[in-house]
């Protein structure tokens, strides 16, 4: 048996289990199949994605009360990535990024938002 013969449940556990979002964006491009069945499971297990950042804590997404998954890469194409990607976010968390991101890519993640999360009224955005 080969990862691609895997069941969706398993790879989407598996997913949740790989230390960055950046590792999960990998997977997904190793096989067409693979990247359907993680998108069926896994993404729709984040509920917050926070792009706020200080000393001490960097953007994340919060797969679970206990998981966080880290960004390994901060670039526009990325986030713009797992905006699109992402099925059940409740909260995003947006403010000064530091060096991870750029307020003009902030802007485009709020723009991205706007056009393409419009029937998605549960979502909060916090400041």
């Amino acid at each position: 048996m080969n990862l691609c013969d895997l069941p969706e449940d398993i790879l989407g556990e598996i997913s949740k289990h790989l230390p960055t979002v950046d590792d999960v964006l990998a997977l997904q491009a190793a096989h067409p199949k693979l990247s359907n069945k993680i998108d069926r499971t896994f993404w729709r297990n984040p509920k917050c994605l926070c792009l706020s950042a200080d000393q001490e804590i960097v953007p994340h997404l919060i797969i679970e009360e206990t998981k966080q998954m880290k960004f390994r890469k901060h670039s526009w194409i990325r986030l713009q990535s797992v905006l699109s990607k992402t099925k059940n976010l409740k909260e995003i968390v947006l403010g000064h990024c530091g060096k991870y991101f750029s307020e003009e890519t902030l802007c485009q993640a709020l723009i991205f938002l706007q056009r393409n999360n419009g029937n998605n009224f549960f979502l909060n955005i916090y400041f």
